[in-house]
């Protein structure tokens, strides 16, 4: 099959994921995928990926909306959250820790730690991972299909109380926190610094342009969690390139090959191969999202003089893009891509001899 039957949307307000009794590359087109309303909540849940796509090992989710009241303070058993905020501003608590979270900002929230959000602007929007999947399907216990662009921001219907009783009744992994009292941002906060990776499994905030950066050749590799910070289980990296600068990657063709990949451009432009076939490039542009099945081999290169995409990694130990920038690239933390940075490519062999990722 080829991507262009895999590309779903078409200029449509609403595409739905794909359906098949085998599991499939795909890609999207902006604001596409399962939109869901949740009457009380103005904003929408997008579904870019969910268990259906994975067997369950992972979802990815986005939420766009204006000014909410907080969500009622819960927890996970087995949910992992992560919150990064793509424009406005959203509030995150997590424990006795609470921050502003504004473009480009990072929230961790491992499963077991108490937590609420709130958007808090007319316009905001965040993305993140859910693992394992199948959980996302509790906006859908709670919520209702929307096709429209954005959000129904005339609905003035109350939330829907006994759908969400029904839902957690149901086995959802969603405990309500009732005692939990909510609070105000922490301006200063005391316990550390916003701009590192923790070196194990706990709640974190990650600033943006904050934490360690990894150059190899035209790109850079900013990880925002790495399986180190997620039981071993996911990765998720911002990536910078530029078609500008000369230079060639030590890989051309990548296959993860127990990982599954989701792409989804935050700025420029991507071209994207699947199944390694010249006349399936696809060129997304920002807002538009691939999943990679895992096993499936890809290529993919900027193909504008700027371009930032978001990349998430399940599946296998969890391992992402980052585990080749971190193997091979330099690190420079505080800079900014602006030329060709030679890296070491004689570990590149050793990096994938280690992991489930091969090159050619």
């Amino acid at each position: 099959m080829s991507i262009d039957q895999l590309r779903f949307g078409q200029g449509k307000l609403k595409a739905p994921l794909p359906v098949s009794d085998k599991l499939t590359s795909y890609v999207l087109e902006a604001e596409q995928g399962e939109s869901i309303f949740i009457p009380g909540a103005n904003n929408i849940t997008r579904i870019l990926v969910s268990g259906n796509q994975t067997d369950n090992i992972f979802a990815v989710v986005g939420t766009r909306g204006g000014h909410t009241t907080p969500v009622p303070p819960h927890h996970h058993k087995e949910a992992h959250d992560v919150f990064l905020c793509l424009q406005g501003k959203v509030k995150v608590w997590c424990g006795s820790e609470c921050r502003l979270l504004e473009q480009g900002d990072f929230a961790s929230v491992p499963p077991g730690n108490t937590h609420s959000f709130q958007i808090v602007s007319n316009h905001s929007e965040f993305t993140g991972i859910i693992v394992p999947g199948g959980w996302e399907k509790f906006f859908s216990q709670i919520g209702e299909p929307y096709d429209g662009p954005l959000w129904p921001s005339s609905d003035e219907r109350s939330f829907n109380v006994p759908a969400f009783i029904g839902a957690i009744k149901g086995g959802a992994d969603v405990i309500p926190d009732r005692d939990f009292q909510l609070f105000e941002p922490n301006p200063d906060p005391a316990s550390k610094p916003d701009n590192t990776l923790p070196d194990k499994t706990e709640p974190y905030f990650l600033l943006r342009e904050t934490g360690p950066k990894y150059f190899l050749a035209n790109e850079c590799c900013s990880p925002l969690i790495t399986p180190v910070q997620s039981h071993g289980k996911f990765a998720i990296s911002v990536l910078e390139g530029s078609n500008e600068i000369t230079g060639k990657r030590p890989w051309d063709r990548l296959t993860f090959t127990k990982t599954h990949i989701f792409f989804r451009v935050l700025e420029g432009k991507v071209a994207l191969t699947i199944s390694g076939r010249e006349n399936d490039q696809q060129v997304l542009t920002a807002g538009e999202s691939a999943f990679i099945l895992a096993g499936d081999r890809f290529q993919y290169h900027f193909a504008s003089a700027y371009g930032k995409a978001l990349i998430f990694a399940a599946g296998g130990a969890g391992n992402g893009i980052e585990t080749l920038f971190v193997g091979a690239g330099v690190r420079k933390d505080g800079h900014v891509l602006e030329k060709y940075v030679d890296g070491a490519e004689s570990k590149l062999a050793e990096v994938t001899k280690a992991s489930d990722i091969e090159t050619a």
